[in-house]
């Protein structure tokens, strides 16, 4: 037996292990298909401490979230399947051998596949009315959790003006700054939409917005589809599941999908962002959201109209300042500084 399979072995699974494999192509964590005689699988995964500084508390946003979904009377209607944890055999939710050793099993969702682009797929834009409805399902499950359950695993996480600061300390330190005319398109862009960065956060500080449970990396691969139909059948990955705003997962969801070349394209030079699917997906997670608003209003926002008052800027904000602050992604926003498509940059300075 491999030192990996002995580590699988320390799991409750229903028949003993006889195969484990790498798995998936994530950043963040070590992840491994885990076969059992049976031939139920499993997925299995070492949490990067390194990321999040406390796994504990990942790994207990997790069961609190499972085990709520299970108690959940209203759950049995939603559509989505998620994974189940499986404890180790003395119970315990991870096997911790070790320092920084931190590992979780969980049951694998069969017969499903994930796609990097939406162009993989031969209707993106049903793609993309799909993806809307899964997002906004999701909402509706986190809706019905307490977020004084949850831990919040990644502070800052998405916040707009903590990495607005970031920028401005950078920026205050290093001369000179810029000195090409994309640098220089950037900092007018930062100029212009300054304002807008902040929104979010005033509407939480003025009681407009209240926090609910979000996903927090609704990326086009962490969504799950059946193989054999256009339907999404999870949404994956929760590690960065925290207390959040819906607006932050809609930004980073149309970041995502909207970049028909995908998160890592092989130029630059391809990078775009297609209103068209953008209204086909934010379309159908406002559905989803205004089914769960009417019915219980008063959990999430004082004032319905004033809270998707903050949707359409709420996505703009989110793409314009990652594109700033994320170096890989600069080029996107030099094309998308328009909001339309074609997009075109005039390049004098």
């Amino acid at each position: 037996m491999t030192d990996i399979e002995a580590i699988a072995s320390q799991f409750q699974t229903t028949s003993p292990v006889v195969q484990v494999k790498p798995f998936g192509n994530g950043l963040i964590n070590s992840t491994f298909l885990v076969e059992t005689q049976s031939g139920r699988r499993y997925l299995m995964q070492r949490i990067n401490d390194q990321v999040f500084h406390q796994p504990v508390e990942l790994l207990h946003n997790l069961a609190t979230f499972f085990r709520r979904l299970h108690d959940e009377p209203t759950a049995k209607q939603f559509t989505l399947q998620f994974p189940t944890l499986i404890a180790t055999q003395d119970n315990q939710p991870f096997y911790h051998p070790a320092p920084h050793e931190f590992w979780r099993m969980m049951t694998f969702i069969e017969n499903t596949c994930s796609y990097d682009t939406l162009t993989e797929m031969q209707a993106p834009q049903q793609a993309a009315m799909q993806l809307g409805q899964a997002l906004g399902l999701f909402h509706r499950i986190g809706a019905t959790m307490p977020i004084d359950l949850f831990h919040d695993t990644l502070p800052g996480f998405h916040i707009a003006p903590n990495y607005l600061q970031q920028y401005h300390s950078l920026s205050s330190s290093v001369s000179p700054i810029a000195d090409s005319a994309e640098d220089r398109f950037c900092q007018r862009t930062i100029d212009q939409f300054e304002d807008q960065f902040k929104v979010l956060e005033q509407g939480k500080t003025s009681g407009i917005l209240r926090e609910a449970v979000i996903h927090g990396d609704p990326k086009l691969n962490n969504f799950l589809f059946y193989c054999d139909r256009l339907e999404v059948a999870s949404l994956i990955d929760l590690d960065t599941l925290k207390p959040g705003l819906w607006h932050y997962d809609l930004g980073d969801a149309l970041r995502s999908l909207c970049n028909l070349q995908g998160e890592n394209p092989a130029s630059d030079a391809t990078i775009g962002f297609d209103f068209q699917i953008a209204i086909w997906t934010k379309r159908n997670i406002f559905l989803a959201w205004l089914i769960m608003i009417i019915s219980i209003q008063q959990y999430y926002c004082c004032h319905l109209s004033s809270a998707l008052d903050f949707i359409p800027i709420t996505w703009r904000a989110i793409a314009i300042l990652k594109s700033i602050i994320q170096t890989k992604t600069v080029n996107a926003l030099k094309r998308n500084s328009n909001w339309r498509t074609p997009l075109q940059l005039n390049k004098t300075s």
